[in-house]
């Protein structure tokens, strides 16, 4: 399956298993490489695998294998989600922290609900929750970084 046809049948399933409506037509997906998008995010200094900007859309990091590797799916899914939360408004009467912290809750939780249909969970939720005080205390002294953005340290 291609790019745009995982893209579509992935935001779907982040929809329903987020509880959003019927989906807004798919966002931009745009693959860089790793440096890149590490680069461009955290320094060179982590692996990130994904991003979503929401005047850009989706960054993917090359080298997912989204036909064979459910976890290489789940990191399209949670940018996805995080394009739900845009169109659909969620968390916008939030703090941008607050709203950040609770926007990569989400995420992770979808992400997780995804991931147990190949009792592949990997408890993201809990590393939402680790990283998103700190996050809001870096970088831009009134909020989280531009991007939601997922390192995939998990294994």
């Amino acid at each position: 399956m291609d790019l745009a046809a995982w893209t579509t049948k992935l935001l779907i399933s982040a929809a329903l298993l987020g509880g959003y409506k019927a989906p807004p037509p798919p966002p931009p997906v745009a693959v860089l490489s790793q440096a890149d998008l590490s680069a461009r995010f955290c320094g060179g200094g982590c692996r990130a695998r994904g991003a979503y900007l929401p005047d850009r859309g989706i960054l993917l990091a090359e080298g997912l294998d989204l036909d064979a590797n459910p976890r290489d799916r789940s990191i399209l899914l949670h940018e996805l989600v995080h394009y739900l939360q845009d169109t659909a408004g969620r968390f916008a009467s939030e703090s941008d922290c607050d709203a950040w912290r609770d926007r990569e809750i989400e995420a992770y939780h979808v992400q997780d609900r995804y991931l147990d249909r190949y009792n592949m969970a990997i408890g993201n939720v809990a590393a939402a929750l680790e990283v998103a005080p700190a996050a809001c205390h870096t970088g831009a002294p009134d909020g989280p970084p531009e991007a939601m953005l997922f390192r995939g340290d998990a294994p």
